[in-house]
């Protein structure tokens, strides 16, 4: 009764508002409709050529598929992350991006909370679920400097899947389907040049879920390893470009797994030894660099430091703020309380004893120590793993250098290979004066005497050479008190050698 009192423009955006919702509600249950009832006919009713393309895909190793579908690219990377934070914040929900319509340097996102029926069917999607699960970040940088490394996301650029998602090609590919609605691979793509592609199937479905992006982002990435692959007709700059990066991306994603190779070629008792130095050295700098992100995070960014304890599910939103630790409630400029900022600092570094317990008895899975998950980017084991991920790849890449290097170590031994070369040119000496004619007993003596002294001569500049250049080709290589007998001890060296110099 109260409603009739009351002004009415109030009526008129109240029951605007309640027309919205319901629009959207109802073309949301039209397109869950859609999706379960033309699947089956849009398999059977577009030409395609998937079946070429799958032959190929399941002649190859789960590793290369893996490296067809790793794609480096940091604005993909930014977009799905801002997806993953409407999730964390507002509850579960679909997307439409409009690249019409830049944001920045980002297309517009647009969000549309599921509510009712259409959440519970978000929440019990088992292909989602998998594709969510499955997905991985990584900086394609890591390793090149190490003073890049940082517990920052914006160090992630580069997306490669789970090996449990493409052990199973028939898996896989009922999981896309389920995504697309049945159109995976069918159809003919003309483009795969631009900057935001968008396959027909997505585009059908309007608002689409972040795993429906992902799964769009692979197709694309498999088709374009198809065109690279079998030399097909290469048409437009663009599309060269994209097939250029394709390339590129999945040799990112071979030297990240010789750095996987690496680290579990490694026994427990050198793993120990890593994750000591490491985590002790370190601990100082990583947890100013962490109360450091927090307090600059902007409005938008903060979700990324609710620090959780346990795994996130894919709808599940985040509630207590690592932020309300270190930053001042009513602060406007959200400067840091001394007093918090310690406790903070105190409590970050419980997690480091912590990780490093787990650490220590083999707890932490590879695929943790080495990449990041949408489950678990917003834990602080994860923001701590992203800083030592990128020191452990400069360890691993400079290991590999030493171990290479090895064989030839012995050349840097002056002693032994001047000794080597002294006789060679001695007998040089001995077998250019051996076809000469003999001459008299005063001029073998003069001869004697000259021969000896220029030999010497040559012998000794030789010599010096020799030592020059051996001493430049051995700065790079361990010394003799520390040679290399095995890929531990290479590793052990360079961890002592890296956090020295890095550390001090």
């Amino acid at each position: 009764m109260e409603n009739r009192h009351l002004p009415s423009k109030f009526s008129f955006s109240g029951s605007s508002m309640a027309q919205n919702q319901l629009i959207d509600s109802l073309t949301s249950h039209i397109s869950l409709y859609h999706s379960h009832s033309s699947s089956s006919s849009m398999a059977n009713s577009i030409p395609n050529p998937r079946s070429a393309i799958l032959r190929w895909f399941s002649s190859l190793s789960v590793h290369q598929r893996l490296s067809h579908l790793t794609f480096v690219d940091p604005k993909f990377v930014q977009i799905l992350l801002q997806m993953l934070g409407y999730i964390r914040t507002k509850g579960p929900g679909s997307f439409i991006i409009l690249p019409d319509l830049p944001s920045s340097d980002l297309p517009s996102l647009c969000f549309k909370k599921s509510r009712g029926l259409i959440s519970r069917v978000a929440e019990s999607n088992e292909p989602e679920r998998f594709v969510f699960d499955s997905t991985r970040l990584f900086g394609s940088r890591e390793g090149e400097n190490a003073q890049d490394c940082s517990c920052s996301v914006n160090s992630l650029d580069s997306v490669v899947m789970a090996d449990d998602l493409l052990t199973n090609v028939d898996r896989f590919v009922e999981t896309m389907d389920a995504l697309s609605n049945g159109a995976f691979l069918r159809g003919e793509e003309s483009d795969l040049g631009s900057n935001w592609v968008e396959l027909e199937w997505l585009k059908a479905k309007g608002y689409y879920s972040m795993e429906a992006f992902i799964a769009n982002r692979l197709e694309v990435s498999l088709r374009l390893a198809w065109l690279n692959t079998n030399s097909g007709k290469k048409r437009g700059i663009k599309l060269k470009e994209k097939l250029n990066a394709a390339a590129a991306a999945a040799n990112s994603y071979w030297r990240k797994k010789a750095c996987v190779d690496w680290w579990q070629n490694l026994d427990a008792a050198t793993h120990r030894k890593i994750w000591t130095c490491l985590l002790g050295k370190s601990a100082k700098s990583v947890i100013y660099e962490i109360l450091r992100e927090a307090n600059q995070a902007q409005q938008g960014d903060i979700w990324l430091f609710n620090f959780a304890s346990a795994r996130k599910r894919r709808t599940e939103t985040s509630e207590v703020s690592f932020c309300d630790m270190i930053l001042e409630p009513n602060s406007v400029s959200r400067k840091p309380i001394t007093v918090a900022s310690n406790l903070s600092g105190l409590y970050v570094l419980q997690e480091f004893a912590s990780l490093l317990i787990l650490c220590q008895n083999g707890l932490v899975p590879v695929q943790s120590v080495f990449f990041s998950s949408l489950g678990t980017i917003t834990t602080l084991v994860d923001c701590i793993l992203r800083k030592l991920r990128g020191f452990l790849m400069v360890i691993s890449i400079d290991s590999v250098k030493v171990e290479l290097l090895d064989d030839n170590t012995h050349k840097c031994s002056p002693s032994s290979s001047s000794n080597q070369k002294l006789g060679l040119t001695s007998r040089k000496h001995k077998g250019k004066t051996r076809n000469l004619k003999k001459p008299t007993p005063e001029a073998t003596s003069d001869k004697n005497v000259s021969l000896s002294t220029k030999s010497g001569k040559k012998d000794q500049a030789k010599l010096e050479f020799t030592k020059n250049r051996e001493a430049i080709e051995c700065k790079k290589v361990p010394a003799a008190s520390t040679k290399i007998s095995s890929p531990a001890a290479s590793a052990a060296t360079m961890v002592n050698y890296f956090l020295s110099s890095y550390f001090g």
